[in-house]
């Protein structure tokens, strides 16, 4: 069970990993190695990760202390970036990695059914509490909870289906 639940969740940021790798400095032809040597960590360390919490972000803290540590190895072949340099790329990659998971919800969102969709915007796009919904589509305002929770689930789904797409 460990075993899966760290593939399906590792193989979400795969790729991310290894662009934040290259865009640290590390050599393309490095950058697989730094990558494979942060997964063998992640995956000693999975047991200490907490279930539910930010995969991504916890991985993306290992990862860099792999960055970190493998780069006074690899300092004599490493490129000298200045820091301000790095920042820049590092915030570059974070627009990039918005922008990709922004079409794949915006290509999940066209997939939902109108009487959803419409509950989507009332809820995000008007601002509307569960309550005001309810209020306006006369319906009991604990439908729209469970609903909104529902189309939140379907959502979540379909954005880890397009990652590994």
């Amino acid at each position: 069970m460990k075993r899966k639940k760290f593939t399906e969740l590792y193989r979400t940021i795969e790729d991310e990993l290894l662009a934040y790798i290259l865009v640290q400095g590390v050599p393309s032809f490095e950058a697989d190695d730094v990558l494979s040597e942060a997964s063998m960590v992640l995956w000693k360390k999975f047991d200490s990760y907490e279930e539910g919490s930010n995969f991504r972000a916890w991985a993306y803290a290992i990862v860099r202390f792999e960055i970190l540590k493998q780069r006074r190895a690899l300092r004599k072949r490493m490129l000298p970036l200045d820091e301000n340099l790095v920042e820049e790329l590092e915030a570059e990659h974070q627009c990039e990695v918005e922008d990709h998971r922004s079409g794949r919800l915006k290509r999940c969102l066209a997939q939902l059914a109108k009487k959803s969709a419409e509950l989507v915007e009332l809820r995000y796009e008007e601002n509307l509490k569960p309550e005001a919904i309810a209020k306006r589509l006369k319906r009991p305002a604990s439908s729209v909870y469970a609903s909104l929770s529902r189309i939140r689930r379907n959502l979540k789904e379909c954005m880890e289906k397009k990652a590994l797409t």
